[in-house]
């Protein structure tokens, strides 16, 4: 099933962990979960992982697309249906925006991720990138919260809204502070780009191009 990751996740022995400050920015991992094997591991992160959302929203439109998910031919499902296979697009637009823009505020902020480890008798950080505020992976879960909170139903909403952040900071990926900048980040995403003009999309995409 996969090599057993036995490292230890720390804070920076150069960071001071005291306080709310501290804990806002420091190492907060569950290192009960380092004990898995990799497989496992790697598997269920994985899956919450921003760029995984666009693939799942993807997915449900395509197969609204080839599958004859509408039965009946009465003009008021036809127009149900066409009506949400429109709103998915735009979400799958939210997301993908969501996820591209992030790493640049990264740049912008420029606050490294909370864990470490030793190897070697190094300390090497640990996560995909040195920067980690706000979570990105966070902020995409917000963005498809908050449409499910207006679309569908409270329940998987708050699942989102709770799961995801608590999982980016068990694993060390993320630490409170950023965990928690990144649900503010992807409300205002998400109502910008509900709540103003369908032309402005264009102009987003063009901006984040360059």
């Amino acid at each position: 099933m996969g090599s057993v990751r036995s490292i230890e996740l720390i804070s920076n022995p150069a960071m001071d962990t005291s306080g709310f400050v501290g804990f806002m920015n420091k190492c907060t991992a569950d290192n009960t979960l380092t004990q898995l094997p990799n497989a496992a591991a790697s598997t269920i992160s994985e899956l919450f992982n921003g760029d995984r959302y666009v693939y799942y929203v993807l997915i449900c439109i395509l197969g609204m697309h080839f599958l004859d998910v509408v039965n009946s031919k009465d003009n008021a499902d036809w127009a149900g249906f066409v009506t949400t296979r429109y709103q998915a697009i735009h979400l799958l637009f939210r997301l993908a925006f969501c996820n591209s823009v992030t790493p640049w505020i990264y740049t912008l902020c420029r606050q490294s991720r909370p864990c470490y480890f030793m190897a070697e008798g190094k300390l090497l950080h640990f996560g995909y990138s040195e920067w980690g505020m706000p979570s990105g992976d966070v902020a995409v879960a917000t963005v498809l919260a908050a449409d499910l909170l207006e679309r569908v139903h409270w329940f998987p909403s708050v699942l989102l809204f709770v799961v995801v952040p608590c999982e980016r900071v068990m694993l060390g990926m993320h630490s409170v502070g950023q965990a928690l900048a990144g649900i503010p980040l992807g409300l205002f995403i998400h109502i910008y780009m509900t709540r103003t003009y369908s032309f402005l999309r264009i102009l987003d995409f063009f901006l984040n191009i360059v």
